[in-house]
C-alpha cells in the first residue's frame, strides 16, 4: 500500500503516487526532472532490461520521496522544481498539481490505493536520426560514434553518460523494451486505469514497439478515456499512427523541438533538413492532434529568442519555452557576466505583451534562469565543446550565429580557438 498524500503539504508533488518516468537507459524515475532514479533495496539501480516496472513504482525508494513531500521537506531529488519557483517560474511540480487534482483528492479519500501509476513517461531506448547538440550517445543512437571518435569511450562530458552501464553489454541496456517481454504484460494490466501516456525518446515515432501497446488499448476501450503526449524532432511524419491510431485517443499532443529556424535549427539539430520539418508541421497542423513547438533555450540560442518567437508569431501554434539544465556547457548560465547583460539588452527588445497568445509560459521568468547562477567556470567548456563538434561535423559556429559570436569573441582565450585543418 502507497502513503495517503497529503495534498496540504508546502512541497506535495502529485506525480510520485500517480506518475512514472522509463528513461532510455531503463532507469526508473517518479519524472524526468528527478535527480536521481528509483533504488533497489541494496542502493543498486533498478533497471528495466532486469527488474519489475511495478516493484519500481512501490519501491521503498519512492517510499520515502512520497513520505518527505508530504512532510513539508524540500527532498534532494527534485531540487530542479526548487530552482524554478525560486526564479518564479511555474514549475513541473505546480503544473502537475494542478492536471492530477481529481486524482489526488481521491486518493486520499480512499482507504486503499491501487499500486500503479496512471501516467507514463516512456522512453523507450535512444532510437534517433539525429545527433542534436545538446544531447548524446544516452539519448541518440546517432550519436554513438562521434562520442567514441572524440571521448574514446562512448561518454560525453558534464552529466552526458555514455551507454557503457556497470558493464553490462550496452545493446541490452538500451534495448530493455525489447528484451524484457514481462514490461509489456504489465504495461497492458496497467491499461484500465492509465490516464496519460508521454512517449519521447531517442525519436519516437522510429520505436515502433510502442504503437503495438497502443493498438492494444484501442482494442480494449481504454484509448477513448487516454491522452497521449509526444515530443518529436520534426523529421518523421507517423501516417500510419495518424490515420489508424490517434483518432482513438480523447487527446493527442505532438510538440515539435524546433530550437531554430533555417541554418540555425539544422546546426542545432544536425542533420536535421528544415524543409522537411516545416512540411511535417503542416501536415500535424492537419491532423488530428494538438500541436505546441518546444523550444529549448540554451547557450547556443538564448541571444536569438526573439527572432525565432517572431518566426512562429503568425503560425497559429504555440510555443513552450524548454530551459536547458545540462549538460552544463550548454546552460545558458555559463556566460560571464557581461554576456549575460548583453543578451538580456538584446531580449528586452522582445515585445512581452505581443508574446502573450503566442508563449505558453511565463516569458520573463523563463528569463529570470539566465542570471539564477554563476555557471561561469563552464565558460570554456562551452566553446571547447562547440568548436570540437564543429570540426568533426565540418560545421562552424561563427558563421551561423554571427552576431552572437561577435559578442562573444573578446571573452575567449586564444587558446579555445580551434582552426579547421
Amino acid at each position: 500500500m502507497i502513503e495517503t498524500p497529503n495534498a496540504k503539504s508546502q512541497t506535495f508533488c502529485a506525480l510520485p503516487w500517480l506518475h512514472l518516468e522509463a528513461r532510455t537507459d531503463g532507469r526508473v524515475a517518479p519524472c524526468c526532472l528527478s535527480e536521481d532514479t528509483v533504488k533497489n533495496a541494496d542502493g543498486s539501480n533498478m533497471f528495466l532490461y532486469k527488474d519489475d516496472i511495478g516493484a519500481a513504482f512501490n519501491s521503498e525508494w519512492m517510499g520515502e520521496l512520497r513520505q518527505a513531500l508530504n512532510q513539508n521537506v524540500k527532498h534532494r531529488n527534485c531540487k530542479v522544481c526548487w530552482q524554478d519557483e525560486k526564479n518564479g517560474q511555474d514549475s513541473r511540480r505546480l503544473r502537475e498539481n494542478r492536471t492530477f487534482k481529481k486524482n489526488i483528492l481521491q486518493l486520499s479519500t480512499e482507504s486503499a490505493i491501487a499500486a500503479q501509476p496512471v501516467s507514463l513517461d516512456l522512453k523507450l531506448g535512444n532510437l534517433c536520426n539525429l545527433k542534436c547538440r545538446i544531447c548524446g550517445p544516452y539519448s541518440s543512437t546517432k550519436w554513438s560514434q562521434e562520442a567514441v571518435d572524440l571521448y574514446g569511450d562512448g561518454s560525453l562530458p558534464e552529466n552526458q553518460p555514455g551507454v557503457r552501464i556497470g558493464g553490462t553489454d550496452p545493446a541490452q541496456v538500451m534495448r530493455w523494451y525489447e528484451t524484457n517481454p514481462a514490461l509489456w504484460t504489465t504495461l497492458e494490466n496497467w491499461l484500465p486505469k492509465i490516464e496519460n501516456f508521454e512517449i519521447f525518446g531517442g525519436e519516437p515515432f522510429l520505436i515502433r514497439r510502442h504503437f503495438d501497446l497502443l493498438r492494444r488499448s484501442v482494442e480494449l476501450g481504454y484509448a477513448q478515456n487516454q491522452s497521449l503526449h509526444y515530443n518529436t524532432n520534426g523529421t518523421v511524419f507517423p501516417e500510419h499512427a495518424v490515420k489508424e491510431i490517434f483518432p482513438h485517443f480523447k487527446k493527442v499532443k505532438v510538440m515539435l523541438s524546433l530550437d531554430g529556424v533555417g541554418p540555425q535549427f539544422e546546426y542545432q539539430r544536425y542533420p536535421a533538413d528544415w524543409k522537411l520539418a516545416l512540411e511535417n508541421f503542416e501536415k500535424f497542423k492537419k491532423a488530428p492532434v494538438q500541436l505546441e513547438i518546444c523550444l529549448t533555450l540554451s547557450a547556443l540560442n538564448i541571444y536569438y529568442l526573439g527572432d525565432y518567437l517572431e518566426f512562429w508569431k503568425d503560425r497559429g501554434v504555440p510555443v513552450y519555452l524548454n530551459v536547458l539544465n545540462t549538460p552544463l556547457q550548454y546552460n545558458m548560465q555559463v556566460f560571464p557576466a557581461p554576456v549575460k547583460k548583453l543578451i538580456l539588452d538584446q531580449l528586452r527588445q522582445i515585445d512581452f505583451s505581443s508574446m502573450k497568445q503566442l508563449v505558453l509560459n511565463h516569458l520573463p521568468a523563463v528569463l529570470n534562469h539566465l542570471t539564477a547562477a554563476d555557471l561561469s567556470a563552464h565558460f570554456k567548456d562551452f566553446w571547447t565543446s562547440t568548436q570540437r563538434h564543429d570540426l568533426y561535423r565540418r560545421q562552424a559556429y561563427a558563421e551561423v550565429f554571427p552576431e552572437f559570436y561577435n559578442v562573444l569573441k573578446p571573452y575567449l582565450q586564444p587558446e579555445t580557438e580551434l582552426k579547421n585543418g
